[in-house]
């Protein structure tokens, strides 16, 4: 008696093509390199293409957290409330931690992928953003100006586009 598991069929469309492409040519160079003969299985080549699409459209459309510093807790309670009403929800993910100084939340936040910190003027200091880190200075009467340019990084006008934000092209 033989029994027959069929592998499920891995179809990809025409914007994965290329990633398939160049996935078979580096398998292929490997084999080459390496003096082997290796028949390539078509259907898992094309599984790990779907793969590899998937990992990178996830990657991109990460939120991005939003840190806030601030010396008390009622102007985080301020700070968060406006953050959540004028911010886009779809793009942000606000932090409920509430800190005290510029330095802890950038040790804190060190291996996160994209942050923003709206950071109390009173405890703001320059030139400690990164390349993933932007820190916006606010104050109780400055949040709702902070908030527009925080959105307007995510959804630039027509003149903005082609802009990059974290690394991104908007």
């Amino acid at each position: 008696m033989q029994l027959f598991q069929p592998d499920l069929i891995y179809l990809k469309d025409r914007h994965q093509l290329q990633t398939y492409q160049e996935i078979k040519q580096v398998l292929n160079q490997w084999s080459d390199t390496c003096c082997t003969n290796i028949q390539w299985n078509e259907n898992l080549i094309c599984k790990m293409t779907l793969i590899l699409d998937l990992l990178r459209k996830n990657t991109f459309k990460q939120k991005i957290e939003l840190y806030i510093v601030t010396p008390s807790d009622f102007n985080f309670l301020y700070y968060q409330k406006h953050l959540s009403d004028l911010l886009d929800e779809r793009h942000f993910v606000i932090s409920t931690m509430i800190y005290h100084t510029l330095h802890d939340v950038i040790d804190d936040v060190f291996f996160c992928s994209r942050r923003i910190i709206v950071c109390d003027s009173a405890l703001y200091q320059q030139n400690l953003g990164s390349e993933n880190t932007l820190i916006f200075p606010v104050s109780l009467q400055t949040i709702d100006e902070t908030c527009i340019k925080i959105n307007q990084l995510m959804h630039p006008t027509e003149k903005e586009v082609g802009t990059e934000v974290f690394g991104f092209e908007t």
